[in-house]
């Protein structure tokens, strides 16, 4: 299981997903994806959204807080709302593709902030892992429920295979 945290992550753990299930028994399974994923509709609107924020917003200050208070000056701490493209069906579908590489956040916000963690607090951050944990439990269940049903076919044997 590779559940990435960071947008650019998810990429490498899907990469290295893909390769791992080369080399594992067909009854052994890989999944990758980033934990947002498995968020309902309604948990990702109140923590990594366009309206909660997309980075160090209230949801990641939240969850920084929960593992150490001491690493967050909220007093220090800025409110950035990026103009989005809000006219197209799915405007995050931009988000990979503009925020790719060193410093992306700072190319579209002055301070790398996108949202306000301004009212974040330890149990907030409390909160946000517990729904992420349950979320991603949840998900993982279902690819185990469904898995079964949707592979009807063996993997072909390598050595039989012909390209």
């Amino acid at each position: 299981m590779f559940i990435s945290g960071h947008l650019t992550n998810d990429w490498a753990a899907k990469v290295g997903a893909n390769q791992a299930t080369h080399d594992l028994p067909d009854e052994n399974y890989v999944y990758a994806f980033p934990y947002w994923d498995a968020l309902s509709g309604e948990d990702i609107e109140e923590y990594l959204s366009f309206d909660a924020g997309w980075h160090a917003n209230i949801g990641e200050t939240a969850a920084v807080m929960a593992i150490d208070e001491g690493l967050v000056d909220l007093e220090s701490t800025s409110f950035d709302d990026p103009d989005m493209p809000m006219d197209i069906e799915n405007s995050a579908a931009l988000l990979d593709h503009l925020l790719i590489g060193k410093g992306a956040y700072y190319r579209v916000s002055e301070t790398g902030v996108w949202g306000d963690p301004s009212d974040a607090t330890a149990e907030l951050g409390e909160d946000y892992f517990d729904t992420i944990t349950h979320a991603v439990a949840e998900l993982i269940n279902t690819f185990q429920d469904v898995r079964e049903d949707l592979y009807q076919r063996q993997r072909p044997d390598r050595a039989q295979e012909q390209w």
